[in-house]
């Protein structure tokens, strides 16, 4: 089975929306690429930018469901998403991102459409996840995507595969100064 085309999704990586204080800034994907000199943005749920946060200068593991573009020796900027978006059969939003740290982090590895089952254990280990066992992984991944991907039932996620990203973290950084900045 392979992974749904999104009627929009090419929309989201046309902007990033940020928040700065009580307002909302809207930078390009190019723009951003351009200011942290990184070759995307990896968006982090609270518990994946805690575990980030607690992990600075280390390996972090990051899941995505199935498939994931991230290329090997490529530097990322790893940012917390404030308010989740929302994506759909024929519906689109943006999430929100928070504006006060960030973090750079080079990807070590990638692998993609792994089945949960053959995963090998030790990718538990530096992630995001309380319980480091594959069981915790498919909940943490069915609550990352609940609202992404909606036309796809729970069995479905699960059965596209995890993708996972392995990242050094190098450098903590203050993002309201560099967008305040650039804009």
């Amino acid at each position: 089975m392979g992974f749904p085309k999104l009627t929009n999704s090419r929309k989201y990586y046309s902007k990033q929306t940020f928040q700065i204080r009580k307002k909302l800034l809207h930078f390009s994907h190019t723009r951003i690429k351009k200011i942290f000199k990184v070759d995307t943005i990896i968006k982090l749920n609270n518990a994946e930018f805690e575990t980030v946060n607690n992990s600075y200068n280390k390996i972090y593991n990051h899941f995505n469901i199935s498939h994931t573009n991230h290329k090997k020796k490529k530097f990322y900027l790893l940012v917390k998403i404030k308010k989740k978006g929302l994506s759909g059969k024929n519906s689109f939003k943006y999430p929100i991102l928070d504006s006060n740290i960030g973090f750079i982090a080079q990807c070590k590895k990638v692998q993609n459409k792994k089945n949960y089952l053959k995963l090998n254990k030790t990718y538990l280990k530096n992630s995001a996840l309380k319980n480091r066992n594959i069981n915790s992984l498919k909940k943490f991944m069915l609550a990352k995507y609940h609202s992404t991907l909606k036309e796809l039932d729970k069995k479905k996620k699960l059965d596209l595969g995890v993708a996972i990203t392995t990242l050094n973290i190098k450098k903590k950084i203050q993002l309201m100064s560099y967008l305040y900045r650039k804009k």
